[in-house]
């Protein structure tokens, strides 16, 4: 009989898209046993009671035929509910995580999203009480097992990936573009990112006479890598996810993922140097954990001083040819280890095992 599987999902960005969206119809493409769903909610009887700023909530049922649900980033008391009723009906509980929520910077813009001084009812400390919990947590990076064995469950590390289709496609090997040293994401969740490489990104552009490309909305780049007066910052401006990689490919040609060495960034995943390589696009990071794992399998340089920044990005800057094959090659690596066709299986081996942990705590228990 086909496991029955219903995911809920945090959002519709890229969290959902990678840790649920893709490898979900990878499995289903592979023709494995299961019945999934994604969904943003579920059935249920429910009663909510409103005290202030505080809301309580109590599920009498959850009316969903499932052997499995997975709450992605459950960071609501309504969720800790929902979790209580699954464990009293039987239901397999996974929680998956994507970020490190409790070490978020106080300067991000999430953080008072996560917080419980700030937000009572939807914030980090649910998350830790649903993890308690849950038959499994699953994680994208080592460093966020944590959430799984600090209150004794089990967590399995599912590495992002990268959708097959995107090596469909051969890159640009036209040196005549407009694309040129860049960077994705938004200073209002990158605060302190961007300050990482000091004054390296200033001197390669001013020596180069290059200008800054910029996937996001650009706003604070040119403070926080003290950019000199005649520099020009294009920014893409907002981009839909199903065109995030197209405008990845038409503004980069060399990228930069600078982060700063903290708590959450040492958890945080190497999607970003992923995307970059898939793409065959160089990429140069800051040396955390998952980017050091990347460079070991020959994906990105690492760079730690200011120096270092000035003197690789330098290298790529001054030999597109070389840049275009450097990518070439980090392209190739990725697409023989990091497709999801390479590694869907192990979501649903991770769904087995909740499965089989729940089946024997309620053993245990009778």
């Amino acid at each position: 009989m086909a496991l029955k599987v219903l995911c809920l999902r945090a959002d519709y960005g890229g969290c959902s898209k990678y840790r649920l969206v893709e490898p979900i119809e990878e499995i289903i493409r592979q023709g494995f046993d299961v019945d999934v769903r994604i969904d943003e909610d579920l059935s249920v009887d429910a009663e909510k009671t409103i005290h202030g700023r505080t809301h309580e909530y109590e599920v009498f049922e959850i009316q969903e035929d499932i052997d499995l649900l997975v709450l992605q980033r459950p960071l609501n008391n309504s969720m800790y509910a929902v979790a209580l009723q699954a464990k009293k009906q039987g239901i397999a509980l996974v929680v998956e995580l994507d970020d490190d929520l409790d070490t978020v910077h106080p300067d991000n813009g999430a953080y008072r999203g996560v917080h419980p001084k700030y937000s009572p009812n939807s914030n980090y400390e649910w998350v830790w009480k649903i993890c308690a919990l849950a038959d499994l947590v699953t994680v994208s990076t080592p460093r966020l097992t944590r959430w799984g064995s600090e209150v004794g469950v089990e967590a399995v590390v599912l590495r992002n990936c990268i959708p097959d289709h995107i090596f469909d496609t051969p890159p640009d090997a036209n040196f005549a573009t407009s694309a040129g040293l860049g960077w994705s994401g938004t200073v209002s969740t990158h605060p302190t990112d961007l300050t990482q490489p000091g004054d390296a990104i200033a001197r390669v552009l001013r020596k180069t006479g290059k200008d800054f490309h910029v996937v996001g909305d650009g706003n604070g780049v040119w403070y926080q890598l003290g950019l000199h007066q005649d520099t020009n910052v294009h920014p893409s401006g907002w981009v839909d996810l199903d065109l995030y990689m197209d405008a990845l490919k038409k503004n980069l040609r060399v990228g930069i993922v600078p982060l700063e060495m903290s708590y959450f960034n040492e958890a945080k995943s190497n999607l970003k140097g992923l995307e970059m390589a898939s793409l065959g696009i160089p990429f140069i990071a800051s040396p955390t954990s998952e980017y050091k794992f990347l460079a070991d399998l020959g994906v990105g340089q690492l760079a730690s001083t200011p120096d270092e920044w000035y003197k690789m990005l330098n290298r790529l800057l001054t030999d597109d040819r070389k840049a275009y094959m450097l990518g070439q090659r980090y392209r190739k690596i990725v697409g023989e280890n990091f497709r999801y066709s390479q590694h869907a299986h192990k979501w649903f081996t991770a769904w087995e095992k909740a499965v089989q942990n729940s089946k024997s705590k309620q053993s245990v228990l009778v």
